[in-house]
C-alpha cells in the first residue's frame, strides 16, 4: 500500500487529505446545511441505525478507502459525509 504523498511506479501521488471537518459541530455544512451539533443526543442511535445498513456492503469493499484519483475522496470517507447529511434527512422523515 502507498503511503501519502508517494508516488509509486510513475503513479500520481496521492495528495493528502488534511481537512478538519471538527468545525461541523459548530455551524452548518455549507454545501448540505447539516447541522450536526443541533441533532438531540437521544436520536442519534435511532438515526445511525436506519441510516447505516446500506453501507456495510460498501464498507466491506477491498478498496473502500483509496480514492479512485488522487483530486477525490475514497468511498469511505465520502460516505462519511453522505451519513452525517442522510442523518439529518433520515430525522426530518421520520420525525
Amino acid at each position: 500500500m502507498r503511503e501519502m504523498g508517494e508516488s509509486v511506479g510513475g503513479a500520481e501521488p496521492i495528495v493528502p487529505d488534511d481537512t478538519e471537518l471538527t468545525w461541523a459541530l459548530e455551524r452548518p455544512c455549507p454545501e448540505c446545511g447539516l447541522a450536526a451539533g443541533a441533532i438531540p443526543a437521544g436520536e442519534i442511535t435511532a438515526r445511525v441505525t436506519a441510516y447505516t445498513a446500506p453501507w456495510c456492503q460498501v464498507l466491506t469493499r477491498p478498496d473502500v478507502w483509496q480514492p479512485p484519483h488522487p483530486a477525490t475522496i475514497s468511498l469511505g470517507r465520502s460516505g462519511l459525509h453522505d451519513l452525517a447529511r442522510h442523518l439529518w434527512d433520515v430525522g426530518v422523515e421520520v420525525s
